[in-house]
């Protein structure tokens, strides 16, 4: 009797344990899928690219006269002193030197001057004589208007002439005013080359015109030199310094005066911060290393703060920049991917007790890497990332283990 309820145990535990496997068997497994959480921290939404430091007035030093510059006395980098630096010296150039060609090619203008004036100044005289003409013949076409033997259309005409060569005889006497001032700097140059050389000891001093630093060095070691040539470009890299970042122009559009523009990447240990100060009214063209053509808009960004925060920041150095177009300091957010567009609103699947719950929400901005939810879940609860296409409300899903 006792074995036979043995048996009988033994029969029904196999065939509990059968059936078990089997419904185990028809239980769907758990999708795995990538988790994260929705959390509530600062967000923002910004539009960054490359630029580079420049000094905003670059003041460019030229010669004030013809002559032999000598040695530069400062090189790229030094400072300078408004009025008291002597950044070069001139001596006037030996007309000896000087090319005979151009002597001669000095004369030849003069003596085109001198016929210009002289065909300038009969033109005048012929001037004055059609005025004395057309002036006559005025004033006898209105004696016979007044007795009735001319028309109103001749005097009209004859008023006509005799105001055209009023302004003829004007422009004539213009135009010897501009022939006498081309005859004096034709004459003027020419003196240049017959003035015996008188040199100062020490020539004329370049002074610096701006307390600041020297940026670049033109003509370096001593040359002759025509007057107005560059000689060297000054600025003040410590209090004038700024950022040039060219935006896409689709960008570009976007940005306002006066917005926060954080600045990285210079090599400093924290950012730097600044405000966009004009926006470029045109754009240009830039092409890529692949041949794309891009237009882009200047910004120019001047810094916020004191100045020992860049320290080591000169001008023509890159940075990355980041203007601000918007900013949360506790926004809800998850990872962007996981939303999903289902019809006309945005999903996300939410994980409790194992399995996957779909929940609608409102999405508010999108940096491309966490959006915005204006409703949603608390902070802290589980989402799924990347939602398979055949997740389905209360389906069960499992972490992704990372291998």
């Amino acid at each position: 009797m006792a074995g036979k309820v043995t048996r009988r145990i033994l029969t029904v535990a196999v065939l509990a344990a059968v059936a078990g496997g089997v419904a185990l068997s028809f239980r769907p497994s758990p999708e795995l899928v990538d988790l994260a959480e929705v959390t509530r921290a600062p967000m923002q939404l910004t539009v960054d690219a490359e630029g580079k430091t420049n000094v905003h007035d670059v003041f460019t030093v030229s010669t004030p006269i013809a002559g032999r510059i000598l040695r530069l006395g400062v090189e790229v980098g030094d400072p300078v002193e408004a009025g008291k630096t002597v950044l070069a010296r001139i001596l006037p150039a030996d007309p000896a030197l000087l090319d005979m060609r151009a002597r001669k090619q000095a004369i030849k203008t003069v003596i085109g001057a001198e016929a210009a004036l002289r065909a300038a100044q009969a033109e005048v005289s012929r001037c004055e004589a059609e005025l004395i003409v057309a002036q006559s013949d005025l004033d006898r076409t209105r004696r016979l208007h007044e007795k009735g033997n001319a028309t109103h259309e001749a005097l009209q005409r004859d008023e006509a002439d005799a105001r055209s060569a009023e302004a003829g005889l004007e422009t004539a006497k213009a135009t010897v005013i501009m022939r006498k001032a081309d005859l004096d700097r034709s004459r003027a140059e020419l003196e240049r080359f017959d003035a015996p050389s008188s040199p100062g000891e020490d020539g004329v001093a370049l002074k610096a015109p701006i307390t600041g630093t020297v940026l670049k060095v033109m003509e370096e070691s001593e040359t002759i030199l025509a007057a107005g040539t560059a000689v060297l470009d000054l600025g003040d890299v410590r209090n004038d310094l700024e950022v040039t970042v060219p935006l896409l122009s689709a960008d570009a559009v976007k940005v306002k005066l006066g917005m926060p523009v954080l600045i990285c990447e210079w090599g400093g240990e924290a950012p730097l911060t600044g405000r966009i100060v004009e926006i470029a009214p045109v754009g240009w063209t830039k092409t890529t290393a692949l041949g794309v053509e891009e237009q882009r808009v200047d910004i120019r960004v001047a810094f916020d703060g004191d100045e020992a925060a860049r320290a080591g920041l000169g001008a023509g150095y890159r940075i990355e920049a980041r203007v601000i177009l918007w900013s949360d300091p506790a926004a809800l957010q998850v990872p962007s991917t996981a939303l999903v567009r289902d019809g006309g609103a945005w999903v996300l699947f939410t994980v409790r007790e194992g399995r996957a719950h779909r929940r609608e929400v409102r999405r508010g901005r999108d940096n491309g890497v966490d959006a915005q939810l204006l409703d949603g879940p608390d902070p802290g609860t589980p989402v799924v990332l990347y939602p398979p296409p055949g997740l389905a409300d209360g389906m069960p899903v499992a972490e992704r283990q990372a291998e």
